[in-house]
């Protein structure tokens, strides 16, 4: 895998923040209505609000997850870090 987009570990960090804060929460608790009272935020509503694919998001959160282990605290995504994460990346199928 190589990194063509300087800023992918903020979108891989969006991504995978993103899914972590609304994936089977509460609509009542995001929306503030009662209407949505008992239904939660499901994975098709999270690719639809990223427009992107299931894969995609997979991913991202994947990917963060990678860079947050090899990268310290306070320290910034660098090529090294890149390097690690093109040698664990799994090639698509097909």
């Amino acid at each position: 895998m190589v990194l063509q987009n300087p800023e992918i570990n903020d979108l891989w960090h969006f991504a995978a923040q993103f899914w972590e804060d609304f994936y089977k929460k509460d609509c009542e608790m995001v929306f503030g209505e009662a209407a949505w009272a008992g239904k939660l935020i499901t994975a098709k509503c999270i690719y639809s609000a990223l427009e992107i694919k299931s894969s995609a998001v997979h991913q991202a959160i994947e990917g963060d997850h990678l860079v947050q282990h090899y990268t310290g605290i306070g320290e910034d995504f660098s090529l090294e870090v890149a390097e690690e994460i093109g040698t664990r990346w799994k090639q698509p199928l097909g």
